[in-house]
C-alpha cells in the first residue's frame, strides 16, 4: 500500500512538495504480500495532492481534509501539527515568506508566489535537516477553479507525491505485519483485523493512524486517520500471480478523485532492492513495502511517502 496519506499534509509542513484489515488474514495470503515493491511509474494513473486555503479574519485557513490550521500573515509562529508551526509574512499583494519550525528550530522557509496570470502558486524552499545539509526545492500548483490571491483550492502539479516510490512487508510476532517505508524512514506495525496502529519511526507524524482488513473477493482494504479523521483510503490486490500489486486510493472527502499505482516485486539491480532494512525481531522474509496512498513526507531530515501522505502551513 502506498502510504501517501498526509504526504501532501507533511510536505506543505514541511516545505517539500505522503493499510488496512478487518479480520484476522490466514498467514497464506498474507505470505502472498510479503516481499519489497517497487513503482511502475508508467502503468500508474496518479494525481497530485489538493489544498483548499481560505482568507479569514487571523489570516489564511489550510485545509487538507483530514487537518486543518489558521496561520496569520504578521510573521509569527503559528501551531500546526504538533510540535510543528508555521508563520506567513507578506513580501507584496502576490508573495509571502513561510517558515517552518519543530519544537522551536527551523526546519525550511519558502517563498510563495502568485503568479501575475493568478493560475499557478509557485512555491521555492530551502530545508536544512538535522546534520546541517541543505536541500532546495521547486514545486507549482494550480489553480483548481476561479480565484485570485492566496485563497482558493490548489493542486500540486506533482502527480503521485502521495505515494511511496517503493516499501517493503514483513513478518513480525503476534500476526503483525510491518510496512517500511524507507525514504520516509517511517513504519506501520498492522494486524490485519481492522485495529488501529500508529505510525512509527523517524520520520513519522504524530496523530496518524492506520486500519487494515481484509477485501471481501481478495485483496486488503484500509483507511488512514490524521487525529482521529478518516484522511485516505485505499483497496489494494495482487495480480499477475503476485509479481504485481495495484493500489486504488482516494481522499475521504474527494471520494470520486482516484488515483491507481502499480508495484512490481523488486528484482536483482532494483535501487530498492539495494536498500538495506533492519527489522528488528522480524520473523520470515522481510519486504520493502509501502501502504498505498498514505505515505507521509512530513521532513525534518531527508524523507519520505505514505503510501505516501504532505507539509503544514
Amino acid at each position: 500500500m502506498t502510504f501517501g496519506r498526509c504526504c501532501a499534509i507533511a510536505a506543505w509542513l514541511a516545505g517539500i512538495g505522503a493499510a488496512p484489515a478487518l479480520r484476522r488474514v490466514p498467514p497464506p495470503l498474507a505470505d502472498a504480500w510479503i516481499g519489497t515493491w517497487v513503482l511502475d511509474r508508467p502503468r500508474s494513473g496518479l494525481v497530485g495532492p489538493s489544498i483548499v486555503i481560505a482568507r479569514v479574519a487571523q489570516g489564511f485557513l489550510f485545509d487538507f481534509g483530514a487537518v486543518r490550521f489558521t496561520v496569520g500573515d504578521d510573521g509569527r509562529d503559528y501551531p500546526t501539527v504538533a510540535p510543528r508551526t508555521t508563520s506567513l509574512r507578506a513580501l507584496g499583494s502576490r508573495a509571502w515568506l513561510r517558515v517552518h519550525k519543530s519544537g522551536g528550530r527551523e526546519i525550511d522557509r519558502s517563498r510563495l508566489e502568485i503568479a501575475p496570470d493568478q493560475r499557478r502558486l509557485l512555491i521555492d524552499t530551502v530545508a536544512k535537516d538535522a546534520e546541517g545539509r541543505v536541500r532546495r526545492s521547486h514545486e507549482t500548483l494550480r489553480r483548481i477553479g476561479r480565484g485570485t490571491g492566496l485563497a482558493g483550492t490548489w493542486r500540486s502539479g506533482s502527480s503521485g507525491a502521495n505515494v511511496t516510490t517503493h516499501f517493503s512487508i514483513s513478518s513480525e510476532s503476534g500476526g503483525r505485519l510491518r510496512f517500511d517505508y524507507p525514504d520516509e524512514r517511517q513504519f506501520y506495525l498492522l494486524r490485519p483485523d481492522g485495529t488501529s496502529a500508529p505510525l512509527l519511526g523517524p520520520g513519522a507524524v504524530a496523530g496518524v493512524t492506520m486500519r487494515l482488513a481484509p477485501r471481501p473477493g481478495g485483496g486488503w482494504c484500509w483507511t488512514e486517520f490524521v487525529a482521529g479523521k478518516a484522511y485516505r483510503q485505499g483497496v489494494d490486490r495482487l495480480l499477475a500471480g503476485g509479481h504485481a500489486l495495484e493500489e486504488t486510493s482516494w481522499l475521504s472527502l474527494l471520494p470520486d478523485e482516484r488515483q491507481r499505482a502499480f508495484y512490481r516485486r523488486a528484482r536483482r539491480g532494483d535501487g530498492a532492492g539495494r536498500v538495506p532494512i533492519a527489522i528488528p525481531g522480524a520473523r520470515g522474509r522481510q519486504a520493502i513495502l509501502r501502504l498505498g496512498g498514505s505515505g507521509y513526507t512530513a521532513r525534518e531530515a531527508p524523507s519520505r511517502n505514505r503510501r505516501g501522505h504532505a507539509s503544514s502551513g
